[in-house]
């Protein structure tokens, strides 16, 4: 065969792919009844419940195109969240009504998934038939859809009815998502939208779907109903020492009025309270709210509603915070992501003072020498990005109520980004002379380390001793690392404890989506 037939059949095969491509989106616009643009379907408003296993959320949604907002309800109307795409950002509000921008997996799901129910298909011009496969007993056509600015899918159709039954996110990569499409429901006469998804164990379905304009004003994240009030007081802070050179940041605040003992820790995706304290601060408790990033801890309680967290002479007003059981504790909760989500946070380890200022009125100064850390806030944590070997990069958050030291995810060994041997008994804390540690976050055993977090995480993992890592522009010298099972972290996370976080000053700017490290002189 000459080298013009080769090139003329490769052709003919892209174009006869397209082709069949075409057609099956023409099959699956006849069965739905309409595309984006389409003036009978400019919106909908849509009602309904998410299931997660025996729990029931109340699901509600309001479109405009491709813009949305969604809005889960839990404990009988008292506790919501939102989430939400602009058409250029997805971002999701917590129960305080803090927003963030959402990244990495899930604004890529999120925005895949809003192409098909949206059905703006048509407008994508990379998109070829990949082959078949079998879904739920009918054999599917899949097809292979490129967006321009996010993760391929795969689409399995119906060839005969034209009906989506399923779409993978990222199919070969790392965010790799399966998407079960379960029902259709009538949006308008004779049209037709996705009624009824599943993701993981989570279940969305529409019970009213009818529609209707929506205002752009309808669409847009809501302001915060946590409020706060600044004065200019600074904040002691005790940078208590736990023994075996670990250290824990601790400020005194007073919840309603009743004063306890907080660790200032970013690795809590909120505000917890332990339960003794929550009764004697006469906190109002909420019960449920299964979406809560602690309904995994078998200790979970609820959310509860706290009037007033002061620390200094400012004051977190209306906040809801959640409930955890821990009698043994003797400190009063985690100062997380509710308390710095609306303040930037001065924490100045060298003087051992904390201050808070409002965001709208102060721009965090970086002095020589320090270093501003762009943060991911996804998932209510400080995320950054971690050079590790090669051109292979994780993502570890800085955990500053975590007094070990850093924690990486099983996955980031396994693939090679960090190589390393195991520690032996003898050789795991040369500095503290002796076998492991105890704690109220991490029990470990010198070789093996078992790993649990108030939101139920579990895992363990081996240790190692690093000669070096590079934590933006500073190096980490002789480092413990500690590898935890992807439960724990997902794929490439970890978390950076105060082994590295105590030789530095923090200012924690989450309106900014910024950390900055100033060094100090703390050994």
């Amino acid at each position: 065969m000459s080298l013009l037939a080769v090139i003329l059949g490769a052709v003919f095969l892209s174009v006869s792919a397209k082709n069949d491509a075409s057609a099956l989106l023409a099959k699956h616009a006849q069965y739905v009844g309409w595309q984006a643009g389409d003036p009978s379907v400019q919106g909908w408003v849509a009602a309904g419940t998410r299931t997660n296993g025996r729990a029931l959320d109340t699901f509600a949604e309001k479109r405009t195109g491709i813009a949305y907002r969604d809005t889960l309800t839990a404990a009988g109307g008292r506790v919501s969240e939102q989430m939400g795409f602009t058409g250029t950002m997805v971002w999701e509000s917590d129960p305080n009504g803090f927003m963030v921008k959402q990244a990495g997996k899930p604004a890529q799901v999120a925005y895949d998934l809003n192409l098909i129910r949206a059905e703006t298909l048509a407008s994508i011009p990379d998109m070829t038939v990949s082959g078949t496969a079998q879904v739920r007993g009918v054999t599917t056509t899949i097809l292979r859809v490129k967006p321009t600015v996010a993760p391929p899918m795969d689409i399995y159709e119906d060839p005969n009815s034209g009906a989506f039954l399923q779409a993978v996110v990222d199919p070969e990569g790392p965010a790799r998502t399966v998407v079960s499409i379960d029902a259709y429901a009538d949006v308008a006469p004779g049209k037709k939208a996705v009624s009824q998804w599943t993701i993981d164990s989570l279940q969305y379905t529409f019970t009213a779907l009818t529609a209707s304009h929506v205002a752009d004003a309808d669409l847009t994240a809501p302001q915060p109903t946590a409020t706060w009030t600044f004065g200019d007081a600074t904040v002691p802070v005790d940078l208590f020492d736990l023994s075996n050179q670990r250290y824990q940041p601790r400020v005194t605040a007073t919840v309603n009025g009743v004063s306890g003992v907080f660790v200032l820790d970013t690795g809590t995706p909120s505000i917890v309270l332990f339960s003794n304290f929550a009764g004697r601060a006469g906190v109002v408790a909420i019960d449920g709210a299964d979406f809560s990033p602690f309904a995994g801890n078998p200790r979970y309680q609820g959310y509860g509603l706290v009037q007033s967290l002061t620390a200094g002479n400012s004051t977190l007003h209306n906040v809801i915070i959640e409930r955890i059981a821990d009698p043994d504790n003797r400190i009063a909760g985690l100062l997380g992501y509710d308390f710095y989500a609306g303040v930037i946070a001065e924490i100045d380890l060298s003087s051992r003072r904390m201050q808070l200022f409002n965001p709208a009125n102060m721009q965090p100064a970086v002095t020589a020498g320090a270093f501003a850390f762009p943060i991911d806030l996804t998932i209510r944590r400080p995320v950054f990005g971690m050079r590790l070997s090669g051109k292979a990069y994780g993502f570890p958050y800085f955990s500053t109520g975590e007094p070990y030291f850093m924690l990486l995810s099983q996955r980031l060994r396994e693939s090679g980004a960090v190589s390393a041997s195991d520690l032996t008994t003898e050789s795991f804390s040369p500095r503290a002379g002796t076998r492991g540690f105890q704690g109220t976050m991490i029990e470990s055993d010198p070789v093996q380390l078992g790993y649990t977090d108030y939101t139920g995480a579990t895992g363990s993992g081996n240790c190692v001793l690093l000669s070096q890592a590079l934590i933006g522009p500073y190096k980490y010298q002789s480092p413990p690392l500690c590898f935890v099972g992807s439960g724990v972290f997902g794929e490439d996370g970890g978390a950076i404890g105060n082994d590295f976080l105590r030789h530095f000053d923090w200012t924690i700017d989450y309106p900014d989506a910024k950390f900055v490290l100033t060094p100090n002189n703390i050994q």
